[in-house]
């Protein structure tokens, strides 16, 4: 009991300490143990809509499966359905476009260990908080997991580490940056005669290390509310899921106008994952396709999208936000921009309060524009690994 009363006050949402206090409420002549002790705490940390038979929680508990809860009964957090995209940003400049963002109205910022401007979005973050635009709870901060980090020791090393930069006790969603593990040590890209080195890590051992991170422990409070993956297909995601008694809230992927991975996106919807876009308008990479195809054409200049935002009298960026927007309930993006306008005009695409509406003819029309054209293929471009064919 009193095990259960200490983990009582590491709740996050207000609905789970009421359901919490609603069941110790009758405790009385129930008995406990550690194994449904745990199961308990599980239901509290994944928002899980459960509710006994009165007076029979233990029992209940004893015989629970908690892997097998649908899905659909999970309360998903409620994540903005735009957020600041942080990558190639150095810390200054990762401090000053984060901060504008948060003025103008962004809850979500996106980062990453990988992009080495934690300390500068850290900045941004409590500035913000200190000046009174916002507090704490009012921001969903996203960071990763980095590839040399899967061994089970380490995942809750690097975490820490991105906490310190971030100067936070805990980020909203941490999650697996790339579903490849590369041998720990300084150099995050570590090579042996050009070649990448790979670590022998099971996926399953670092997702349980992961688990672990949304609890309180006796030396420190959660870490993570809400844990999730990059860059996974389908068939990695179902396996995680196999295995996993924390699932993932979401993935971030790359999906734009020439890779729009339907099927994945519908397949996440289903298992009450959110989709979370990252290049929404094609990106700017300086490898890969857009480099080595001389024809290559950006979205922004498709003929499709073109034709759309001159009968609407909009920009060809409004169409392909819109063209987002429409696409899936479960479903935010993540955006990168240095311009106070453009920030300002995405913003008010993605939450509605800027009405650009697409018929189904258009969405048909654009959906034809599909080219299966994965742009940022880094793990095959760098890493020698073809990871999603």
């Amino acid at each position: 009991m009193k095990k259960l009363w200490s983990f009582s006050t590491t709740l996050r949402s207000p609905d789970r300490i009421i359901d919490f206090l609603n069941v110790l409420t009758n405790l009385e002549n129930q008995k406990w143990n550690n194994e449904t002790q745990e199961k308990f705490q599980i239901l509290l940390i994944q928002n899980r809509k459960y509710v006994p038979e009165k007076n029979n929680l233990s029992e209940d508990l004893e015989k629970m499966d908690v892997n097998n809860i649908p899905m659909s009964s999970v309360a998903l957090p409620n994540i903005p359905k735009i957020g600041l995209g942080t990558w190639k940003m150095d810390n200054d400049k990762a401090y000053e476009v984060v901060l504008k963002a948060i003025k103008i109205g962004y809850r979500y910022i996106d980062c990453a260990w990988e992009y080495e401007n934690e300390v500068g979005v850290g900045k941004a973050i409590k500035e913000a908080i200190d000046t009174g635009i916002v507090k704490r709870e009012d921001l969903f901060i996203v960071t990763k997991l980095w590839n040399t980090y899967h061994r089970p020791d380490l995942v809750e090393v690097n975490i820490k580490d991105s906490l310190k930069r971030l100067n936070l006790t805990y980020v909203d969603l941490y999650i697996i940056h790339w579903p490849l593990a590369f041998k720990p040590g300084d150099d995050p890209y570590p090579r042996v005669n050009g070649h990448i080195q790979y670590d022998k890590v099971p996926l399953c051992d670092t997702w349980k290390a992961m688990e672990e991170l949304t609890k309180p422990k006796e030396n420190r409070p959660f870490l993570a509310k809400y844990i999730g993956v990059s860059n996974f297909p389908s068939i990695l995601l179902h396996d995680l899921i196999m295995y996993s008694t924390i699932r993932p809230i979401a993935n971030q992927i790359e999906t734009h106008l020439y890779l729009q991975q339907p099927d994945l996106i519908k397949w996440c919807e289903k298992n009450n994952i959110i989709v979370m876009a990252y290049s929404p308008l094609g990106g700017s990479y300086d490898y890969g396709k857009t480099v080595t195809d001389k024809k290559f054409e950006h979205p922004l200049k498709n003929s499709s999208v073109l034709s759309i935002a001159k009968q609407k009298n909009c920009s060809p960026s409004d169409i392909i936000y819109a063209w987002h927007r429409q696409r899936a309930d479960k479903y935010v993006i993540v955006s990168k921009s240095e311009n106070e306008g453009r920030l300002k005009q995405a913003l008010k695409i993605m939450d509605g309060s800027l009405k650009i509406e697409l018929t189904k003819e258009e969405m048909d029309l654009l959906s034809k524009e599909d080219k299966n054209l994965r742009l940022n293929d880094a793990a095959k471009v760098f890493w020698e690994i073809p990871s999603f064919e």
